[in-house]
């Protein structure tokens, strides 16, 4: 029970009772009031401070004077211009806003759209290049609609090894028909998303490019690595990073999102305009920044269980066994 699992389960509209009334039938023995407290605080706090779009600039609704009081403390460095709901200030702030208050522990709902990308039209295929039949398992069908249906727009979905993130994040861009830019963990994940493009969906070789150290060529659907963007050899070279975020991106694919390099963070920071698809197994990292994953890609929007995926069928069953050395 942490902060930013509250928040994700305020995001997804569970009901607080549900969660304290759960808690109370699998817990052994009575839960301690602070436990309750703690809950309750951390829960309501998902809300209370909400990003919307008020022409061309971005407006911070308050829930109370209280909250009111202390965002205007924490946000001291910001051009804010009070209103009757809260404050008015630069759409520019928008990533730098939501990180400072990430560090006070005040989650941001984040309603202020997105820019459109340039149109990209393509279908997923019924029968693979490869000649097999293909359609989407129900969980990642789920995943897409549940991403596209998202009123934040921006958001990370949760899957094991194996069950398919690759798919589903395809299915979201044949859902928005936008220009996409993907970001690998590596080049062989880079090569598998190709492959994976290519073999089910009707995009052909000359839409999709690499951003690589061997080929530098930018097309609607682009595939680069966390590597690549922060990547320069010089002070005075243009980081590749400015060349992508200057491209009219309609979504942005974080494979592997759990091990997002700081760099990446700051990029991220900075581009809140852009819709951001985090995709990942686990969302513990081990420098315990899940709240900037949280704040600046976006609530978990799905998750499907491994033991479940398991069960079903859909992975291969895990055999565990101890083997102790001297």
């Amino acid at each position: 029970i942490t902060p930013i699992s509250l928040w994700n389960a305020a995001a997804n509209r569970i009901p607080l009772q549900t969660i304290l009334s759960t808690l109370e039938t699998y817990s052994r023995y009575s839960i301690p009031p602070s436990v309750v407290k703690f809950i309750e605080e951390h829960y309501n706090r998902y809300g209370q401070v909400v990003f919307y779009n008020s022409n061309n600039k971005l407006l911070i609704k308050v829930a109370t004077p209280e909250l009111r009081e202390r965002l205007t403390s924490f946000l001291k460095t910001f051009d804010l211009e009070p209103t009757d709901e809260g404050f008015l200030t630069s759409l520019n702030n928008r990533g730098e806003i939501k990180a400072t208050l990430m560090k006070h522990l005040i989650p941001v709902q984040d309603m202020a759209g997105y820019e459109k990308g340039e149109k990209l039209p393509f279908l997923l295929r019924s029968i693979t290049r490869s000649g097999a039949a293909f359609s989407l398992r129900f969980y990642q069908a789920e995943a897409a609609y549940l991403f596209s249906q998202w009123k934040e727009g921006s958001g990370v979905i949760v899957l094991p090894c194996g069950a398919g993130k690759t798919i589903v994040g395809i299915a979201i861009m044949q859902d928005i028909q936008e220009n996409t830019l993907i970001i690998a963990t590596n080049l062989e994940a880079l090569h598998q998303w190709k492959r994976e493009l290519l073999d089910k969906t009707t995009l052909t070789e000359d839409q999709i490019g690499e951003y690589t150290s061997q080929n530098k060529i930018i097309r609607p659907v682009t595939l680069t690595t966390y590597h690549m963007l922060v990547h320069r050899r010089s002070n005075s070279e243009q980081r590749h990073i400015d060349i992508l975020t200057s491209q009219q991106w309609g979504l942005i694919i974080y494979d592997e999102v759990h091990i997002l390099p700081a760099p990446i963070f700051r990029l991220t920071t900075a581009i809140q305009g852009k819709r951001r698809l985090g995709l990942t197994a686990t969302l513990v990292r081990e420098d315990n920044q899940e709240g900037e994953v949280f704040s600046l890609i976006g609530p978990k929007i799905y998750e499907y269980g491994w033991k479940t995926l398991e069960a079903e069928g859909w992975i291969a069953r895990a055999q565990c066994y101890e083997i102790r050395v001297p």
